[in-house]
């Protein structure tokens, strides 16, 4: 695929920043300082950026900007989000086999649980024993998947929520097949003040693999929001608490 031009990749960044540091936009597009004085002079003047002031400076998208059509060759390898779900389920099933972990992936985006962002697209449930101290563990792991082009920080929210129940929360980002991983600082600095993890989902073959951009903090939640959530799932998915309840026999526990 013919590298985007560097106006394009800027304007694109922006507008899914809104805004950025000079520094940062550099850095992230890795530009020379005089390259990116040209391209940022020509938007300035083309009134599709504007600078901002104070903080070392920086620009920002107008809205004129928005309304710019950019990356046209970049765009989903699926119909709609939904059509993530079931891919990435196999590549997290694939993943705990060759691991030998013990777990179990779900599909949970069909669930409609009271209140906003209550329920994860993905939920992989883990089983871990420790024989030394005779006990096991029940570690819950979610996951909000987001079509490409289509998240913005609002995602980090969703996931977030999430960490009521879950002892790890990702956000999992689709991205275009060929294009560069770029204009993700605000997300990820986001995520990190949430503990939340940060995942690209890209095509491969006729499948998809991920890449950890973030990993996600483990977060002791209470047994009650566990124990909670998982009777609600399992009252929802009568083959899901059948898949569960013969996982953990298996595991002698």
């Amino acid at each position: 695929m013919t590298r985007p031009a560097d106006k394009d990749r800027l304007i694109w960044l922006l507008q899914e920043q809104s805004r950025s540091s000079n520094r940062n936009v550099r850095s992230t597009l890795k530009l020379s300082d005089d390259r990116y004085a040209k391209i940022k002079q020509e938007l300035l003047d083309e009134k599709l950026i504007e600078k901002v002031r104070g903080q070392g400076g920086g620009v920002q998208i107008t809205a004129r900007g928005m309304k710019e059509k950019t990356l046209p060759d970049a765009v989903s390898s699926v119909e709609n989000e939904k059509a993530l779900y079931t891919p990435f389920v196999a590549i997290l099933d694939a993943e705990a086999a060759e691991n030998e972990e013990a777990a179990l992936v779900i599909d949970t985006s069909g669930l409609r649980k009271s209140g906003k962002w209550s329920n994860p697209d993905v939920t992989k449930i883990s089983v871990r024993k420790f024989p030394i101290l005779k006990t096991h563990r029940v570690i819950l792991t979610t996951y909000e998947l987001k079509q490409w082009k289509r998240w913005n920080v609002e995602s980090v929210f969703e996931a977030a929520s999430q960490r009521r129940f879950a002892h790890e929360a990702y956000v999992v980002l689709e991205w275009a097949k060929g294009e560069e991983v770029v204009g993700l600082e605000e997300i990820i600095s986001v995520c990190s003040r949430f503990g939340v993890g940060l995942l690209t989902l890209h095509p491969y073959y006729s499948s998809f693999r991920y890449a950890i951009q973030l990993d996600a903090e483990k977060h002791a939640t209470s047994d009650d929001y566990v124990e909670e959530y998982l009777g609600y799932v399992f009252e929802k998915n009568v083959d899901a608490r059948k898949s569960y309840e013969s996982l953990c026999m298996a595991e002698g526990v």
